[in-house]
């Protein structure tokens, strides 16, 4: 979960400035490059469970719908993102 690595990060003396990605998202660009450090693909960076998935008929979207998606309803990020 964001708390648990954010208490393991602080826990080994990394300082990290948390984004409030519901606030302040991330661009579409932003998420790919995000997604493509972090290794995974894009249908992972997405949260299945939150309902909108299902409303906006996600579950056989390409790649770069879900990134659409994603840019535009920030709530589909599954986080946390740790990036440096």
């Amino acid at each position: 979960t964001s708390r648990k690595t954010l208490e393991l990060l602080r826990d080994n003396d990394v300082d990290p400035e948390v984004v409030l990605y519901l606030k302040n998202p991330p661009s579409r660009a932003e998420l790919a490059t995000m997604i493509k450090d972090a290794g995974i693909d894009v249908r992972t960076a997405v949260r299945k469970r939150e309902p909108l998935y299902a409303e906006l008929n996600l579950a056989s979207a390409s790649d770069d719908e879900l990134l659409d998606a994603m840019a535009e309803h920030p709530i589909l990020i599954e986080r946390p993102f740790v990036v440096t």
